[in-house]
């Protein structure tokens, strides 16, 4: 029995037999027919912010950069960040502040009105996860004292994962009652894709840094719903890691530092390193099952700014830049093809939040 299967508690092989299907809440990517007509619609880019002005001498508010955004619908989302912890019932034109400014960096939502929360703070070894049911009227502290960092939230179906950097990170199966730790440290980013509900269990991605120096990147796969995990093998010499992506349970990418971009189409079994036009690091990605994407390098030197945004029809093989200039991009959130959200910020001395509209 491999080291990392060992580590895995028992009683997760009991949660699962109280999971229901794997379809309710929202999954990460967008399953569509492979036979799909590879029709390219033009999208209609418009930004916006949650309504902070201030800055300087000047009387409102400023809104500080967004980190995370979840949309239940195409009008109820709910966005975090410096700036505070925003709501919208109309898309995202108009927000309502839920939460004063901190170090909210990741937000979830597994029904309308129920919200996750995961804070952060700066400098600190020390992190929260907070549980609304009432739209944010209130809130319940989850594993108090226990995070001791804010790397990852993720919350799909009765999954709730909380990823903790260099310190131990957990999960649950159940919604959140009970909580087992992930067998592995240095967790960044976890992907959950949702082509696969039932059967033998869900199919799940972490990506971590490796030790040593250069740290490279290391992606660990788990089949059977983190009853065991299986570590993949990645190209040699890779930089710091950044995010991933899965849009299926075998087509994946992961952002590294400089401009570097790996793709799977297998299931991580191979990788290939895909032409990337920068050589920043890659913040943010979405991509659907046909290929059809956006990449997000990063862009906060007020000093330098560059591309800000590049889209791809083809799987990551050829880009092209779709916007530039003073924006900054943090993730991107979908609920389809035809409708993507992006949040961020616009860098400067008096920094404000930014929200991209992307409509077909």
């Amino acid at each position: 029995m491999r080291f990392l299967d060992r580590l895995a508690l028992p009683f997760l092989a009991l949660l699962l037999a109280a999971v229901p299907a794997w379809s309710q809440g929202q999954w990460q990517g967008q399953e569509m027919p492979e036979a799909a007509e590879r029709v390219s619609s033009p999208f209609h880019y418009r930004i916006g912010d949650t309504g902070g002005r201030g800055g300087g001498f000047a009387p409102e508010e400023m809104h500080a950069q967004l980190w995370d955004a979840f949309f239940w619908n195409r009008q109820i989302g709910w966005a975090c960040g410096f700036g505070g912890v925003f709501r919208t019932e109309d898309g995202g034109w108009r927000w309502t502040r839920m939460k004063p400014q901190g170090g909210w960096y990741h937000v979830q939502m597994t029904g309308p009105r129920e919200i996750w929360l995961l804070e952060g703070f700066h400098g600190q070894a020390m992190g929260r996860l907070w549980h609304s049911n009432d739209d944010g009227l209130s809130w319940t502290e989850l594993l108090p004292g226990k995070l001791l960092s804010a790397s990852d939230l993720v919350c799909r179906g009765n999954l709730r994962a909380v990823l903790c950097g260099d310190f131990t990170s957990f999960w649950s199966l159940d919604g959140g009652e009970n909580w087992v730790p992930l067998p592995f440290s240095g967790t960044i980013r976890m992907a959950v894709p949702g082509d696969i509900r039932s059967g033998t269990g869900f199919v799940a991605y972490v990506l971590c840094h490796g030790a040593g120096q250069p740290a490279g990147a290391r992606v660990f796969k788990s089949i059977d719903s983190g009853r065991s995990w299986k570590e993949l093998v990645l190209p040699k010499g890779l930089p710091w890691p950044k995010t991933i992506f899965f849009a299926t349970s075998r087509q994946g990418w992961i952002g590294l530092n400089d401009g570097v971009l790996l793709a799977t189409a297998d299931g991580g079994e191979s990788w290939e390193k895909l032409p990337f036009p920068e050589r920043r690091p890659i913040q943010a990605l979405w991509f659907d099952s046909l290929g059809r994407g956006y990449a997000a390098p990063e862009n906060s030197d007020m000093m330098r700014l560059e591309t800000a945004l590049l889209e791809t029809p083809d799987g990551g093989r050829s880009w092209e830049t779709v916007l530039s200039g003073s924006k900054n991009v943090n993730a991107f959130f979908s609920l389809g093809p035809d409708r993507i959200w992006a949040v961020g910020n616009v860098p400067g001395f008096m920094a404000n939040d930014m929200i991209v509209f992307f409509e077909r």
